[in-house]
């Protein structure tokens, strides 16, 4: 009999034999099953005793039988140099051992999907390990259970061997296994190939469908030839389509597809079906801030100009005039086939009413309307409903009148005289100022140069005095022509509202400017005699209302001198 020592670790030696010791895995042979326990030979010859709760229930069968080998976990050391020792911790050591590589190195780990819990699936891989619901598959899944009792490869991405607790996933297998068929894909793929695809995701602008294992986007705007709000109005998701490969970009591994391609484009016939002039209906499907755009027929749209929308209003947004989903009569004005344009017209649907106005109001003719707006440049009048003419600045006074706001206001009654109408630019002009003669002209006529007048100082300035001549006309005494001597300061010599004499040596009637003279009153001329002209305002059509402002454009107009 082998002689035995045993140590203060509770480790056994045999003489010639290895160490045993508890926590130890080691080699089992089977040499004979009881009733309660399996005495199996342990290496170095020592025997080891398995009892039966620890390996199997009551009334069940031994699961090995005499000869068989496996490894066993050495539990505890009893008298005698035998030893209590486990399979079934000796499996699960083994089996951790597994998981840990597997983990370490990414090696994936058959398990079954055996329940659903929060936020994912249970998987058996030997111990429970979870699967978050993310990990699952590349794409959402709605319904966990339909992978209940299903068998599939896992990848370990945590393991806590001390809990006994690991996380999986299959989404690295699901990635690699994608990577390559895309790659097979690419591969043998062309722009202008014609294949069968599912659509698998949509988003507001496309949907996602798989050709072969690579995802190509089908955007909207290659759907259909007629404008879509949304690809759901023409595919759905698990839809299978035959699409047509636009463009490959092998770099970013991104296919762009289209289905509309597959069809005949309906602008092939659209300069047949639509010639210029031709009238039809369309519905309104899209409203921009400079028009709307009317679709005439599926895949043809065109664009009415906010100027082509209204012959007599100034339209400030179409929506003021067509909503969307309207139904409307449009004349086509010109269509660009290459460039895929189709102008169209809403007011050519009806007779051009600038034509009969045209007619109506010559050049010449006296129109009465009231002020429909005021604006810097001048007033405009309504003139019958629909037309508006403009007086401007220039047109309301043979004295120009710089803010219209202060001689008139929205409602006042204006009488004027047809100056100009264009039928193409809907332009009427009319004038207030041309319904009575130029007083210039007049003054030629009544003070021709060489006459000699009275007037008052009205305003001084370096180079000279403006002396007011007639009532709301002042002529210019230059410096030079106020004394034979120099004048340094005109206001050493006159002073505002002084009552002068002077000689009118200038007069030019279109820029409204008269030129005086203080020294040639010694010079002679034919008549000596003094003319003393009496002052009264000028007026026209509109009277006092514009009396108030001529004393305001007075001033400007001596500064322009």
């Amino acid at each position: 009999m082998s002689m035995s020592n045993e140590t203060s670790e509770g480790q056994v030696q045999v003489q010639d034999m290895p160490i045993i010791a508890e926590d130890d895995r080691v080699m089992a042979t089977v040499k004979e099953l009881g009733e309660q326990t399996a005495q199996v030979e342990l290496e170095g010859g020592f025997t080891g005793i398995i009892r039966r709760e620890e390996t199997v229930k009551a009334n069940e069968q031994w699961p090995f039988d005499v000869g068989d080998q496996f490894t066993v976990w050495v539990d505890q050391k009893m008298p005698q140099d035998q030893f209590v020792v486990s399979k079934i911790k000796a499996d699960k050591l083994s089996l951790w051992d597994e998981i840990a590589d597997a983990a370490e190195h990414g090696d994936p780990i058959e398990g079954e999907i055996i329940a659903a819990v929060r936020g994912g699936l249970s998987v058996d891989i030997g111990l429970r390990a979870f699967l978050p619901s993310s990990q699952l598959e590349l794409r959402p899944v709605d319904d966990l259970g339909e992978y209940i009792g299903k068998r599939m490869p896992f990848v370990i991405t945590k393991f806590n061997p001390q809990r006994g607790n690991a996380v999986v996933s299959r989404r690295p297998l699901l990635e690699q296994e994608r990577q390559d068929r895309m790659q097979e894909t690419l591969s043998r793929l062309a722009e202008g190939d014609v294949l069968v695809g599912q659509v698998v995701s949509m988003m507001s602008y496309g949907a996602f469908v798989d050709v072969g294992g690579v995802d190509g986007l089908l955007h909207i705007e290659q759907m259909s030839w007629a404008r879509l709000k949304h690809p759901s109005e023409v595919v759905a998701i698990g839809d299978e389509l035959e699409v047509m490969v636009l463009e490959i970009d092998r770099d970013t591994q991104k296919i762009a597809l289209g289905t509309k391609q597959l069809t005949e484009d309906p602008w092939d016939k659209a300069v047949e079906s639509y010639p210029e002039s031709t009238k039809t209906t369309g519905t309104v499907v899209g409203i921009a801030k400079y028009g709307a755009f009317v679709e005439i027929a599926p895949g043809v749209e065109g664009l009415i100009h906010v100027s082509e929308m209204s012959w007599t209003e100034r339209v400030n947004h179409p929506k003021t005039v067509v909503q969307q989903g309207q139904k409307v009569e449009v004349v086509v004005l010109g269509i660009d086939n290459d460039k895929r344009r189709l102008s169209l017209s809403l007011r050519q649907v009806q007779p051009n009413p600038w034509t009969e106005w045209s007619k109506k109001y010559s050049k010449g003719t006296i129109v009465e309307g009231k002020v429909r707006s005021v604006t810097d440049f001048g007033v405009f009048v309504g003139v019958e409903e629909g037309l508006d003419g403009l007086v401007h600045n220039s047109e309301m006074s043979w004295d120009r009148i710089k803010d219209p706001s202060a001689a008139f206001a929205v409602g006042d009654d204006i009488k004027a005289v047809v100056i100009d109408l264009r039928v193409e630019e809907q332009r009427l002009g009319l004038s207030i100022k041309q319904l009575t003669e130029d007083p210039w002209v007049t003054l030629t006529k009544t003070m021709p140069v060489g006459t000699k007048v009275k007037g008052k100082v009205a305003r001084l300035v370096d180079f000279g005095a403006f002396i007011e001549i007639a009532e709301g006309i002042d002529g210019l005494c230059h410096a030079s022509e106020i004394r034979e001597e120099r004048v340094e300061k005109p206001s050493d010599v006159l002073k505002v509202g002084e009552e002068v004499e002077v000689v009118i040596i200038e007069m030019d009637a279109n820029k409204h400017k008269v030129g005086l003279s203080i020294k040639a009153l010694n010079d002679d001329f034919e008549d000596d005699e003094t003319i003393i002209v009496e002052q009264k305002p000028f007026t026209n059509s509109f009277g006092s209302v514009l009396s108030k402002s001529l004393g305001t454009s007075v001033d400007d107009e001596k500064a322009d001198s």
